[in-house]
């Protein structure tokens, strides 16, 4: 079987190590008010946009004051926030194509339900789930699973927002779900378009 595309990143720096130069947390962002790929699989939803961020704007100045750290955030890779910074309130805007090496030197990896996932688990990096009563309208069958894989509970940034910490992370749980999901532990190590090749070519 061969492994998760995303693990090549993973095999292509190996002898990097990242290091947490400046303690912070990453917000994977995933546009769910309204991102291209959304509409392309006809998922429309009726999102109050405004209150959307407002939403997640509170709740990061919440968890900045509790943790003493600032949110980055990783945008969606098909969104461009050029000019609309104000949304998250001015915070750090980082593409997401560059999600990888932010979530690698990260404290804390914010996330609803997103594939970066996987960067997380191979950084062995702590995640929160999180989620809002607008997300949860449309998302939260597929939040509540993924968390629970993790033994973890989502919080709801419209609610439950007190004793905010960071997680601890469960290397066996990590280690499962590296196993089932990103790398077997007999695959290749060979490049995921190496061994496609190679299959093709058989």
């Amino acid at each position: 079987k061969i492994h998760a595309s995303d693990y090549d990143f993973h095999l292509q720096e190996k002898n990097i190590k990242y290091q947490t130069m400046q303690s912070y947390i990453v917000y994977i962002d995933q546009a769910i008010y309204g991102a291209p790929d959304m509409y392309a699989r006809g998922e429309k939803f009726d999102i109050d946009i405004e209150k959307y961020f407002s939403d997640l704007r509170t709740f990061f100045d919440k968890i900045e004051d509790e943790l003493k750290m600032d949110v980055v955030i990783a945008s969606a890779p098909k969104i461009n926030y050029s000019g609309n910074e104000y949304l998250f309130g001015k915070r750090k805007i980082v593409h997401g194509f560059n999600s990888r090496s932010i979530i690698a030197s990260s404290s804390l990896v914010l996330i609803h339900y997103s594939t970066a996932i996987n960067f997380a688990v191979i950084y062995k990096k702590p995640m929160m789930f999180i989620t809002s009563d607008i997300i949860n309208k449309y998302k939260k069958p597929v939040i509540d699973s993924l968390s629970k894989y993790f033994f973890s509970k989502p919080i709801n940034i419209n609610h439950n927002i007190n004793d905010l910490h960071i997680p601890e992370v469960n290397k066996n749980i990590y280690k499962k779900y590296f196993n089932d999901y990103i790398k077997e532990p007999s695959s290749s190590d060979k490049l995921f378009w190496e061994q496609v090749v190679e299959l093709i070519n058989q």
